[in-house]
């Protein structure tokens, strides 16, 4: 009798053990898998897009083309070193925007950095919040075109929905939309502090709320390496 009772408390402390470990892992998630586990070194990675649009509430549009980008994924949920670089970006009614020093209609962000959370954790729908590495430092700054040269400057942050999750490929996908025209379509994560884009033309003595509306492809590097985004 008491070899059975031992059994049964050797069962259930198995089982609660069990439980306890995989709602610890749950609450870690979403996080960047490899292998069929969470990675533990750096991945590279390159992006593209096609045409992009940043609008401002105030209705002031600059339409790009087209887009690259590298960077590299971080143990567990995050990313790092990310440059991004817009192209045939031009001021809608105006001319051709771009950022000092590089070529013609190409403006390029600083330097990245971004993390996965839940945008809607039971729906398990996921996101890559993007934000400067410098602390309180800006987004992206450049030159538009209109009768002058207008400074632009770019300064916060922004949620891209990122696809597909609990599949290990090769690719990647990050969405970013904007609902109405000048918010970014996801704010925050669950439970977090909201997260959005500003930007303050020449003559404008304020921010105001501004958002970027593409779709980026991602590659794993080197070519051919799996990456998933477990949910």
């Amino acid at each position: 009798m008491q070899r059975i009772r031992f059994i049964a408390l050797a069962i259930g402390a198995a089982l609660t053990l069990g439980a306890a470990v995989s709602a610890t892992a749950s609450a870690a998630l979403p996080e960047w898998f490899k292998g069929g586990a969470v990675i533990t070194a750096n991945v590279k990675f390159k992006g593209k897009s096609g045409a992009g649009l940043l609008q401002t509430k105030g209705g002031t549009q600059v339409k790009c083309t087209g887009g690259s980008a590298e960077g590299e994924i971080v143990p567990a949920k995050a990313i790092s070193k990310t440059e991004v670089a817009f192209t045939g970006c031009e001021l809608v009614g105006g001319g051709e925007c771009k950022t000092v020093g590089d070529a013609a209609e190409e403006v390029k962000t600083k330097a990245l950095k971004g993390e996965l959370g839940y945008i809607e954790k039971p729906t398990k729908k996921v996101g890559l919040k993007l934000e400067p590495e410098e602390a309180g430092g800006l987004f992206a700054n450049f030159i538009c075109v209109l009768f002058i040269g207008m400074p632009e400057e770019m300064r916060g942050g922004m949620i891209a929905k990122t696809e597909p999750l609990n599949v290990e490929q090769t690719t990647g996908k990050l969405v970013l939309q904007q609902t109405p025209k000048g918010v970014q379509d996801f704010k925050k994560f669950e439970g977090g502090p909201e997260t959005s884009l500003e930007c303050k033309w020449l003559l404008q003595l304020s921010f105001e709320g501004c958002a970027w509306e593409e779709t980026w492809e991602m590659e794993w590097q080197p070519a051919g390496t799996k990456v998933e985004v477990k949910a």
